[in-house]
Order: structure tokens, then C-alpha cells, then sequence
């Protein structure tokens, strides 16, 4: 079965949450109204619930004018403006959408559907369905093989699925007459004017006669006469631009990739924060059970080699590439191979190096099978360690830097280290790497024994080939890359930045000159 990406119409789902509760408004003991934000998110744990996504993200409308605006000044003004109390309750919304990991995505210019039309174009595919939640008809526009419409269910409704024939079913046209149909009968809605006197089964018939509104207008002298006919001829530009407005665009330029829109569970206790601030008690006892349920041991991705780019560096032309992207980047990850836990006595096996999430390097300088010349890499890699503008991040970073520098590698730019960051978030948690990736990323990794083996026929990291090495290798420094993303902001919102960054970094410094003086 394919992944999935579902695709939210945040503002659509925004409207209806609101006026769920319009008789009924939820009010909390602090005089706040938490309907909108209430619904939207019932909604969101309840689609969590059922269909568990892989991929998801919340497409918002912003308050500038789209380019229908601008070829069409009456696009919209029948609507009402958004109430006051509505309009209040958004920020808190987008705050609290945030704080629990979903992915908020908008762009001035132009509506939540046309990015919606973008992202479903650019990944549907027979490795990953595209599900749209909206309730608007024109989404049906989108609906192809590979992706689908989803309507949620109100209250204990079954939510419905809507696939190709199914939007013919229940519109009487086919996904790619949506725009057609809408600009022949119009809509009110989005105040698209239409052709007058062309209603929803006037539209369905003549586009099952004709197929499409290009091909009306070139036969359209096989319509038979009448007033249909004549407001066709007669109000032929409004009806090219209605389509105009109905069409969703599938070319917005946004810079997105799939793995930025990876669902990831929210924290349980950021979520208890929450639920406990805006009194949602109910709400907080399902989102609790599904942050364990997705932090189970089932819901492991173990070794999941489809997701990860690792790369072996293989010759000198490959080594002198990651020595120059490496010199751009503004901080990354490192992770060494050694054949001791000595620093005085420990051999460099390889480096691995990584600055984006599921991608990384292995540079190996003393394996059986390959071995890069370590004078020619470090020559290579001094000015990158040195250069103190550049953030270094590790796991345990004093212990890498000290071998480095036992090589004659000075490292300068000591900036993250995930150790030290989870101990000051959690002083009583396991700080292991293996450990960290299993509780912020539900992620089991490669075991050393599996590589190294055990007891007295355990082998050094020296005497492993380097192709056998890379991936258990480059795993650490993706994942360490990976937990520096979470663990980053975790810093930030408990107020212990100073504390990391004017404190605990710069005092790995000083433990390292004494550890070299004994």
C-alpha cells in the first residue's frame, strides 16, 4: 500500500469549526472562546485516529488579495466578513497547531487551494496517494487516480471518500469538468458569476453533450435554439473567465519537499500543556493515547533504507566536494568511527557528516577495503573544523573534538551538542543516542553488535569494510542531525539558552584541557 499525504483546507475546516458551535459557543473559565479551535482540532485527532497519516500539512488562505482579485474585483464580495470573535481565535489556532508539529503552509497571492493543487501535482504518484479533506465541490477538480477527496463526517457521520467515480456520482460530471461545470452555473460561494439561466442540471447535460467548455463553444451551432443558447453566445467572456476563476493552479512556486511534510506525533506533555490551558479534558485523553501509541515499539521505522540518502566518499574528487559543501553550510553534524574509546589511543576508522534530515556522508580514512588518504582529507577538512562561524554539532562532541585535535584537527565553533541538550531537558532520562532516537523520533536504530559483534570476537570499527560501515555510520549523524532539530526549539521554549549556549558549550572547552592534562 502506497503512503499517504493528506493535505488540509485549514481555512475551510476553520469556517466550519467555528459555526459548529455558533449556538452553542465553548467558553472557558478565563472568558475565552475556544470553539473554532476546539473543532479544528477534535478534527485533526479524530482523521489522526482513523487514517494515521505518513505525510501531512495545513494549508491556510492568507489576508492579501489573490491574483482573481485582480482579474476579477467581484470575486468573493458576496461573502461576509469573517465575525470578530472568529477572527480572534485565530492566532491561538495557529499557535497551538504549531506547538503539537503540524506543518502550516500559506502564500500571499494566492488561495489554500491552488497550493493544495501544487503539492498534490508534484508528489501523487503510485508510491504516494494525495488526500484532500475539504468540503468545497471545486476540490473535486483535483481527484485522479492518485488522489482522493475526503470529506469528514459531521458528528458521528462516517467521513466520505471520494475517488474519480465517485465525484461523478455524486456531481453527475467528471473531476476534469469540475472548472467547466462551475464556470457555466456558476457559484455563489466564491461569487463566480456563470452564464444566466445555466443551472447545475442545464451545466451537467451540456457538458455530457459536449465533454468540455472548449468544445461547446466550437459546435456550439449544434445547440438548438433558445434562451440557453443565446446567453451562451452572449455571455461567452464571462464564461471563459469564470473558468479562469474555478481553475485551481498547480504551479504556485513554493519550495517544498515531501519529507518537510512528514507527520511527526506531538510532545504528550505539550499537548497536556495545552489541553489543560484551553480546558479541552476530553480532547486531552485521546491525544495522550495516540503520542504513546505512535511512540510504541510497533511503530518503529527500523532500518528504513527507501527513506535514507547515505553516501559513501569513494576518491579524491568526491572528498574535495563535501570539503566545499561542508565550508557552506552554516552548521552540521559530525560523528566519528573509532577503534578505541581512548582518546590517546584511538584511530580515526571515518568521519560521517550530515546537515539534512535522511541525508549523509561517510569519509572513510582506514578501512580493509577503502582508505583516503587521512594527510590529503584533513588537509582538506582543517579550514571547515577551524573556521569558528560554522556550528559544529555532535553526540558527546568533546569526545570527537579531542580525537580530532589528538590529529592535529582543531575544531573551533563548538555549537550543539544533543548529549548535553537532552541531560538539561531531562535530567534523569537516558542520554545514549540510540535511546534519544527511540524516544523523540520512535526510531530504533542499528545496533554496533550487529556490526562489530560480540564478547571476544568482537572486531574493531578498523577492521570492518568501509561499504559495511556507511550506512551504520551515517545513520549517527543523521540521527543526531535529526534530534538537533527537535531538541533546538525544545531549548528555546524552557528558557534554557543560556544556559546551554553561554554555559555548557563553552565549559566542554575547558574539560577538554583537562582532560589532556590528565
Amino acid at each position: 500500500m502506497p503512503e499517504r499525504l493528506f493535505l488540509i483546507d485549514g481555512s475551510a475546516l476553520y469556517y466550519r469549526s467555528y459555526f459548529a458551535f455558533s449556538r452553542n459557543p465553548l467558553i472557558n473559565s478565563k472568558g475565552e472562546n475556544t470553539s473554532a479551535t476546539y473543532g479544528f482540532l477534535a478534527t485533526m485527532v479524530k482523521l489522526i485516529e482513523t487514517e494515521h497519516p505518513d505525510y501531512l500539512a495545513v494549508v491556510f488562505d492568507t489576508k492579501e488579495p489573490t491574483f482573481r482579485h485582480k482579474i476579477y474585483e467581484d470575486y468573493k464580495a458576496t461573502r461576509e466578513k469573517m465575525p470578530d470573535e472568529m477572527a480572534a481565535q485565530y492566532p491561538r489556532l495557529v499557535e497551538t497547531l504549531k506547538a503539537l508539529n503540524f506543518v502550516l503552509l500559506e502564500k500571499d497571492g494566492y488561495e489554500a487551494d491552488d497550493l493544495i493543487g501544487t503539492l498534490a501535482k508534484k508528489f501523487a504518484g503510485d508510491n504516494l496517494q494525495v488526500v484532500i479533506m475539504s468540503g468545497d465541490k471545486d476540490m473535486a477538480q483535483l481527484v485522479n487516480r492518485n488522489v482522493l477527496l475526503y470529506h469528514p463526517g459531521k458528528g458521528n457521520d462516517q467521513p466520505q471518500l471520494l475517488d474519480e467515480q465517485a465525484v461523478v456520482e455524486k456531481n453527475g460530471v467528471k473531476p476534469e469538468q469540475i472548472a467547466d461545470w462551475l464556470a457555466l452555473m456558476g457559484d455563489s460561494s466564491d461569487n463566480i458569476p456563470g452564464v444566466p439561466k445555466v443551472g447545475k442540471k442545464t451545466a451537467t447535460d451540456l457538458l455530457k453533450q459536449f465533454g468540455s467548455l472548449e468544445n461547446l463553444y466550437r459546435d456550439i451551432d449544434r445547440l438548438k435554439e433558445g434562451a440557453v443558447k443565446n446567453n451562451l453566445i452572449q455571455y461567452q467572456d464571462q464564461a471563459w473567465l469564470s473558468q479562469d476563476l474555478a481553475t485551481i493552479r498547480t504551479d504556485v512556486p513554493i519550495d517544498v519537499e515531501l519529507e518537510d511534510l512528514r507527520f511527526r506525533i506531538w510532545d504528550p506533555d505539550t499537548a497536556d500543556r495545552i489541553c489543560k490551558e484551553l480546558e479541552f479534558r476530553r480532547l486531552a485523553n485521546r491525544m495522550r493515547a495516540l503520542a504513546q501509541q505512535y511512540g510504541s515499539a510497533e511503530a518503529f521505522a527500523k532500518h528504513d533504507e527507501k527513506k535514507t540518502d547515505y553516501k559513501l566518499i569513494e576518491s579524491d574528487q568526491q572528498l574535495q566536494q563535501l570539503a566545499q559543501r561542508l565550508s557552506e553550510q552554516s552548521a552540521f553534524v559530525f560523528d566519528l568511527e573509532t577503534s578505541s574509546l581512548d582518546f590517546t589511543e584511538a584511530q580515526i576508522a571515518g568521519i560521517a557528516f550530515s546537515w539534512q534530515e535522511k541525508e549523509a556522508y561517510y569519509l572513510p580514512l582506514q578501512h580493509p577495503d577503502i582508505r583516503l588518504d587521512q594527510s590529503r582529507a584533513f588537509e582538506l577538512l582543517k579550514p571547515v573544523f577551524a573556521n569558528p562561524k560554522i556550528g559544529k554539532i555532535a553526540q558527546n562532541i568533546k569526545f570527537d573534538a579531542m580525537i580530532l585535535e589528538q590529529h592535529g584537527v582543531p575544531v573551533d565553533g563548538l555549537y550543539f551538542d544533543t548529549m548535553i541538550a537532552a541531560y538539561l531537558l531531562n535530567p534523569t532520562g537516558q542520554f545514549k543516542l540510540d535511546k534519544l532516537s527511540e524516544e523523540y523520533l520512535n526510531y530504533e536504530m542499528i545496533h554496533i553488535e550487529e556490526l562489530i559483534g560480540k564478547g571476544r570476537k568482537q572486531l574493531k570499527m578498523t577492521d570492518i569494510p568501509a561499504n559495511l560501515v556507511t550506512k551504520y555510520a551515517a545513520e549517527d549523524a543523521d540521527i543526531t542531525y535529526r534530534l538537533y532539530q527537535i531538541l533546538k526549539p525544545k531549548i528555546g521554549e524552557v528558557g534554557m539558552e543560556d544556559l546551554l549556549y553561554q554555559l555548557e558549550m563553552p565549559l566542554v572547552r575547558v574539560l577538554m584541557a583537562m582532560e589532556r592534562q590528565g
